[in-house]
């Protein structure tokens, strides 16, 4: 058996993700962050 994954990483500034107006392609990502299967890496500061 093989098994297949496929990855997208995204690269962006979480405010300006958070911030986006509906309709635009970052705030379709913004609905998006939280669900089962994506990751978001925010730094520990």
């Amino acid at each position: 058996m093989t098994r297949v994954r496929t990855r997208l990483y995204i690269i962006a500034s979480g405010e300006r993700v958070k911030g986006a107006r509906p309709g635009m392609a970052l705030a379709q990502l913004a609905a998006l962050i939280g669900t089962p299967g994506v990751r978001d890496c925010t730094p520990n500061t």
